[in-house]
């Protein structure tokens, strides 16, 4: 079967390339997939997924709009054209955004960060906090938060692979300096969000401090061989890779630190969000949550 062009805007196109889609920015292709039994949509760079967009569109509905020059709502009523389609998951894509909802990439595509603060904020009071303050986007107040609550040089090498070793699971180098370094981040210190009820949600735990459960319990799911999580991780990474912890908002990601550096964001197999760096992480987990301070 021969390549199709379906749709085509600039360097912008939707292609059919012996029935597997594709959206197109240039040279870079991204592989377009769903699954049968709901509308998440998957964004795939090669093996990994560039994007992927929770109560999206399926590759069908996709294929529709594009051929038939239709427009479809979104669970949210937005209608969607083929141009809008491509504008929304290229914004995600460019931005980094990893796993979201597609309510939130709704809100977040065609307004920068800043502006997207200053609205949040003129829509209520705003909240008194007291400790350290934080300024700046969402990205530079992440920064700070790591900055001045960074306290993992007391943690011992050795208590951390004994932790790994008695849970029976492997600990890598580049995992085993990210906890040396992370570990019990905000053991002293805690952010206060705009929102107050992100204060209690919000969590940064590696599995030297977890208290959802015993901590070897934790790590043993994430990090066993037969764990579905682990499986998806390092299908997606490439590599080896070691469970550090649980960060986010309220159903918070479980995250390994692979053998190259790269951080991997995992909610839920198969979707893996990969990120470059601890900011970039936290940024994406934080997203449309914006923290104020940092209390004592």
């Amino acid at each position: 079967m021969k390549q199709e062009t379906l749709y085509e805007n600039g360097p912008v196109r939707l292609m059919d390339d012996g029935g597997t889609l594709y959206l197109c920015d240039g040279e870079e292709n991204y592989r377009i997939t769903s699954e049968w039994h709901n509308p998440d949509t998957y964004l795939w760079r090669g093996d990994k997924t560039a994007l992927v967009v929770y109560h999206g569109f399926t590759e069908e509905e996709i294929r529709m709009v594009a051929v038939e020059n239709r427009t479809i709502e979104s669970i949210t009523g937005r209608a969607y054209d083929a141009e809008a389609l491509c504008r929304l998951f290229l914004f995600g894509i460019r931005e980094k955004e990893g796993c979201v909802d597609i309510g939130y990439l709704e809100k977040r595509c065609g307004q920068v960060a800043e502006d997207e603060e200053e609205d949040t904020g003129a829509a209520t009071a705003p909240r008194e906090v007291y400790g350290y303050q934080l300024k700046g986007t969402l990205r530079e107040r992440v920064a700070q938060m790591i900055e001045v609550v960074s306290i993992g040089s007391y943690v011992k090498r050795e208590d951390i692979r004994a932790l790994y070793k008695g849970a029976g699971v492997p600990l890598y180098p580049q995992g085993e300096q990210f906890v040396k370094r992370y570990a019990y981040l905000f053991s002293s210190m805690s952010p206060a969000f705009e929102d107050e009820d992100d204060d209690a949600e919000f969590r940064f735990d590696t599995f030297m401090e977890f208290y959802d459960e015993e901590p070897a319990t934790a790590l043993r799911r994430a990090g066993a061989e037969e764990s579905p999580l682990l499986c998806a991780v390092k299908a997606a990474a490439g590599c080896e890779v070691t469970p550090v912890g649980v960060y986010g908002l309220g159903d918070g990601a479980t995250v390994y630190v692979g053998e190259d550096g790269r951080l991997y964001a995992i909610h839920q197999p198969p979707a893996v969000a990969a990120y470059d760096t601890i900011v970039d992480l936290m940024a994406a987990e934080l997203h449309g949550h914006l923290p104020l301070a940092l209390e004592d």
